[in-house]
């Protein structure tokens, strides 16, 4: 989940409460290479799960992270992971937090063999990459690992995890290296859970989509998965550390410190380090990762092309296994809502201006002419003409059209890839913090998140947990499509439906989850050339300096 503006601090639901307690001698017991876990049974399914499972020691700050030295006897493994420390505004977990947060967990049907090589999903949250963690009630396997094993990864977030200032010899890319290295940790154990570790896929939404797109890049990506699910995300640009370093230099300045004082910058607490994340300056309007944007650092946070651990620009490397490139109907509504929720219907034209300008600089005028106002008009869903250009210029640039762009070069990779666009509305509210009103719900339609209910069979007491919306026998059934599929990208590679081979009729196909029903038709990908242009000169202009500064 990228970057959300200030107005409106959007969050899933953080309290897990899937869990039953089993007595010592009843918890399901497994035995790693680090010794043994006991753990916990879901209350609703027959599914185990093992919690707070470390991979790796606790983490010396802007270092890589060390594989797990330690050895624990009957380790309680039902006591939820804390987050790592959060930053921002959005998506923040409001549990437990901790530096020493470099955990996973794994949920096991309970009813298989031990020696059942069953295949293996692998979940990266997402949350803008400077927030979310595992232990949030949405990402329980308990409805989605009734066939498969599933395992949600910790990684380090914000500074923490993703500054990069050479000057004081911090390298960056920290919460990619945490994943890499707890893909190793999950290679080398799974098997003890009843898993296959050579049925993995990777599976991701939005910050985790982007993340999972930049691991399935990597050499070493068939070694490490077999597989790969970008969920909103996937095909983007990331800077490299050289054109990062304005902002990052900013930062560390914002935070007191020199960018050469490694000391000082080490030195600084989270509290203090969230501090100068809220003070770095604000983009205008919904931050859609443009490449001028920040400076020329396009996203706040996450992966920048080192050179080292992501040697080269992921989008120009293309994916190395078989994968799923998806998006919603509209994704950008939910950050519309949050920048403009004081004034949600009575944006401008100017408002519009003001947007373009700072995401595209030059271009805007182009975008402009292709999204003009006029093409938008208020419905009884959207009454503000602003609110749905933005979106759609939101939802075709960040998401949209880098989906494509991943299925093109999956293509000239020869690589199997697969296509799918989620238009359902759920009828039921899914996140905390979002105003359960039938406008706002109804606004929102299928936007950013809208498909993580149905990923993870958390239907029922939405917004979890606790909540008193149940969905419906449809969505039921909707859900259980979307899980078996997710578990066929797991088992074998494919989803079960054909393989996207380019533009043209016939060949463009993918999954279509629609309002009322579910096909396999084209997914229309026809802006998205459109968009390469305006990409490819918003990547020009970087390499030239001429990024937004305010």
């Amino acid at each position: 989940m990228r970057f959300l503006s200030l107005a409106l601090a959007v969050s899933l639901a953080t309290a897990p409460s899937y869990a039953s307690e089993c007595s010592p001698d009843s918890s399901p017991s497994v035995t790693t290479r680090d010794g043994t876990l006991l753990g916990g049974r879901c209350s609703t399914t027959d599914v185990n799960f093992f919690l707070s499972i470390p991979y790796a020691n606790t983490p010396k700050r802007f270092h890589a992270p060390v594989q797990y030295t330690g050895v624990y006897h009957k380790r309680n493994a039902t006591v939820p992971a804390p987050a790592c420390p959060q930053f921002g505004t959005t998506f923040i977990e409001t549990e437990t937090q901790s530096e020493d947060c470099l955990f996973l967990d794994i949920w096991v049907p309970a009813n298989k063999p031990s020696k059942s090589k069953l295949p293996v999903k692998i979940w990266i949250f997402g949350g803008s990459d400077e927030a979310g963690g595992i232990s949030n009630a949405m990402y329980t396997g308990c409805y989605a690992a009734e066939n498969v094993i599933q395992v949600n990864i910790n990684y380090r977030l914000g500074p923490l995890g993703f500054l990069a200032v050479r000057e004081a010899g911090i390298n960056g890319n920290f919460g990619i290296q945490d994943q890499l290295l707890a893909l190793k940790w999950i290679k080398a154990n799974i098997e003890s859970f009843g898993g296959d570790p050579d049925r993995m896929v990777l599976f991701g939404q939005s910050a985790g989509s982007f993340n999972t797109f930049t691991i399935a890049t990597l050499n070493e990506a068939p070694h490490l998965i077999s597989a790969a699910i970008m969920e909103s995300g996937g095909g983007s640009d990331f800077a490299s550390v050289v054109e990062a370093q304005p902002w990052n230099d900013l930062f560390v300045t914002t935070l007191g410190c020199r960018p050469s004082d490694f000391s000082c910058i080490d030195s600084k607490s989270v509290a203090e380090m969230q501090k100068a994340v809220l003070a770095m300056p604000a983009g205008v309007g919904p931050s859609i990762g443009s490449p001028i944007a920040h400076i020329g650092r396009g996203f706040s946070w996450g992966p920048l092309v080192d050179g080292k651990v992501i040697p080269k620009e992921p989008a120009s490397v293309g994916v190395k296994v078989p994968s799923i490139f998806g998006s919603t109907a509209t994704e950008g509504m939910l950050f519309v809502l949050a920048t403009y929720a004081k004034n949600l219907t009575t944006q401008t034209q100017a408002t519009y201006d003001d947007f373009l300008n700072y995401q595209f600089g030059p271009l805007a005028s182009r975008v402009n002419s292709t999204y003009p106002l006029s093409k938008f008009p208020p419905t009884a869903s959207v009454p503000n003409s602003a609110d749905a250009a933005i979106n759609a210029v939101y939802t075709d640039y960040s998401y949209k059209c880098t989906a494509y762009r991943g299925l093109q070069k999956g293509i000239t990779n020869r690589v199997p890839v697969y296509t799918y666009f989620f238009a359902h509305t759920p009828s039921c509210t899914w996140m905390t913090s979002v105003p359960d009103s039938p406008f706002v719900h109804s606004f929102l339609g299928a936007t950013h998140t809208a498909e993580l209910p149905f990923v993870f069979g958390v239907l029922d007491g939405l917004p979890a947990p606790g909540g008193n919306c149940t969905s419906t026998s449809a969505e039921l059934q909707l859900s259980k499509q979307i899980i078996s599929s997710w578990d066929s990208m797991a088992a074998v590679a494919s989803p079960g439906w054909p393989r996207y081979l380019g533009p043209g009729k016939g060949n463009g196909l993918g999954m279509m989850y629609l309002e009322n029903n579910t096909i396999v038709s084209e997914v229309d990908y026809s802006i998205c050339p459109f968009w390469d242009e305006i990409r490819d000169e918003l990547l020009a202009l970087r390499a030239q300096g001429k990024v937004t500064r305010s």
